[in-house]
């Protein structure tokens, strides 16, 4: 799947303040897994504002950060500056564009993002971009579309009542594929690991309504003249399920981890 240009318009400033922070237990498992050890090249895919290669960045000699869209660019420079980040360069471009110029790489990483793209192609890609022992990690977080909770499923009522049956994707929808496993299976990676990891969150409406702003199926852009109503719908059928204004979730976040040989095959 190419990656349309308006899937996250106007969505960067939510991305960041809603969007839920990785556990730390992700990026030490990264770490240990690789051995990094502060050397080598990170490029981060679709890296939106910065929330995997801002904390892995110290971790290598140079890191690479791309996006297509400018607002998440910008806001992810802002966070690195603020943090006193120096050896992240960010750029405006899709990740194909990125690899012609960043090899080799230690590691390339992609934050619930590699399933907007076209998984097969840009995964040999990166397989022959990689060095020895290399490798290619995706961290997919769970989100609001799985999980039995009763607010999620009053959540989707209300977007469903707003949006329609088929889940939307910026001015198109959303056609699940085959599992990120199944595609890796048609490249040449063969050393293939997955990790889960479980993490309490407690929501509140505010915090459900900044997230749902943050993706490709609820943004604002998305509802347009209908924002409004929408909101108002979404406090009312919220406030019948609690009274309280907390909704608490188990976050899935799953590492997927493909690795390069040391030495050939």
């Amino acid at each position: 799947m190419a990656l349309q240009r308006d899937l996250f318009r106007g969505t960067a400033e939510f991305y960041q303040r809603f969007r839920p922070q990785y556990p730390p237990e992700v990026f030490e498992w990264i770490i240990e897994h690789y051995r990094l050890d502060g050397a080598g090249r990170l490029l981060d895919g679709g890296c939106g504002t910065g929330q995997v290669c801002l904390p892995l960045s110290q971790w290598f000699s140079e890191a690479y950060a791309v996006d297509i869209d400018p607002d998440m660019i910008a806001l992810a420079k802002a966070a690195a500056a603020e943090s006193r980040i120096t050896n992240v360069l960010f750029e405006v471009a899709p990740v194909e564009v990125a690899l012609l110029r960043r090899r080799p790489l230690r590691l390339a990483t992609f934050g619930a993002s590699f399933h907007w793209m076209d998984r097969v192609a840009l995964g040999n890609e990166i397989y022959e971009s990689l060095e020895p022992g290399g490798g290619l990690v995706l961290i997919a977080p769970s989100s609001i579309w799985r999980g039995d909770e009763l607010w999620k499923k009053v959540v989707l009522d209300v977007i469903r009542r707003w949006l329609g049956e088929d889940r939307r994707a910026g001015s198109g929808s959303f056609t699940p594929g085959p599992t990120h496993q199944e595609c890796l299976a048609e490249t040449p990676f063969q050393e293939v690991e997955t990790v889960d990891y479980y993490t309490a969150h407690n929501w509140s409406k505010d915090t459900i309504l900044g997230y749902l702003y943050s993706t490709s199926f609820a943004s604002q852009a998305v509802l347009g003249d209908k924002r409004a109503l929408f909101e108002d719908d979404l406090a009312k059928s919220l406030a019948e399920v609690s009274s309280d204004d907390r909704y608490p979730d188990e976050i899935e976040t799953t590492i997927i981890s493909a690795q390069k040989p040391w030495t050939a095959t």
